[in-house]
C-alpha cells in the first residue's frame, strides 16, 4: 500500500477545512504551517510547544496529517481530539463520508491517562467559523 506525500495531504487537509467553512485566519495559518485549535469557551489559539510535540508525535507513529485540534477538559482528562487525514487515499472517501455526517474521524489523545487515548468519531459544529465538539 503506498503512502501520499505530505503535500498530497496538506492539499487534502486544506480541502477539508474549506468544506469546514472555517474562519479565513484559520485557513491562512494552516497554508503557513500553523495548527488551530478550539479550546472549551471556543478560543481559537495556536498550538502551545507542549501541544506541538503531542501532534508530531502522533504524526510521526501513524504517518497522518493532523489539520486541527478540539481541545476539552473534562472529568475523564484533558482531552485533544486530532483531527486528521489518512496516509493512506484509500481510505479518504469513509474519512469525506464521516466528515459530511460532521462525525470525523479523530485520535482522542487523553493527556492524563493515555489508557483512555482511542481512535473514533467525535460529533463536530461550526461555531462562527470554528469547530467545537458536541459529542
Amino acid at each position: 500500500m503506498d503512502q501520499l506525500s505530505r503535500d498530497e495531504m496538506l492539499q487534502e487537509a486544506f480541502r477539508r477545512l474549506e468544506f469546514l467553512k472555517l474562519h479565513p485566519h484559520i485557513l491562512s495559518n494552516f497554508k503557513e504551517g500553523v495548527l488551530t485549535k478550539t479550546n472549551d469557551n471556543m478560543a481559537v489559539e495556536r498550538l502551545s510547544e507542549e501541544e506541538e510535540k503531542l501532534v508530531a508525535d502522533y504524526e510521526s507513529q501513524t504517518g497522518n496529517l493532523v489539520y486541527y485540534v478540539i481541545f476539552n477538559d473534562t472529568k475523564y482528562g484533558r482531552l485533544y481530539s486530532l483531527v486528521f487525514v489518512s496516509k493512506y487515499e484509500k481510505d479518504w472517501k469513509i474519512e469525506w463520508d464521516y466528515l459530511n455526517m460532521h462525525t470525523p474521524l479523530v485520535y482522542v489523545l487523553n493527556k492524563d491517562d493515555e489508557m483512555l487515548s482511542e481512535n473514533g468519531t467525535i460529533e463536530i459544529e461550526n461555531h462562527q467559523g470554528v469547530l467545537i465538539r458536541i459529542g
